[in-house]
């Protein structure tokens, strides 16, 4: 998705025309992005949404200069959440992680 042309357009395009910085040009587009996909009909489809989101968070935290904000497990832990993005449980040290609850999201 970091490699879309159309994407790395947009976002340039809103820098120079909204003299924005980037983080902003990110939320915006990104904003757009997501507001196409909570009317797509196709629930699977649908969900994809959070996908586009996450990606988006991580580039908003890559340029900010901060890191993930994840907690290390360091003992058997039961990780509960309202929302679980892939990309934090892609991050998940699986060795203690013995479950994951989450209020909302797909298999």
């Amino acid at each position: 998705m970091l490699e879309d042309q159309k994407l790395l357009n947009d976002v340039e395009s809103y820098i120079r025309n909204e003299r924005a910085n980037a983080e902003w040009a990110v939320k915006v587009v990104g904003d757009r992005i997501l507001a196409v996909y909570a009317e797509i009909k196709d629930d699977y489809l649908r969900e994809r949404g959070s996908d586009i989101e996450d990606v988006m968070q991580r580039v908003l935290v890559a340029l900010s200069g901060e890191g993930p904000r994840y907690r290390r497990l360091t003992e058997d832990a039961v990780v509960v959440s309202e929302d679980l993005m892939p990309s934090a449980v892609a991050e998940l040290d699986f060795k203690y992680a013995r479950a994951i609850a989450t209020d909302v999201g797909g298999w």
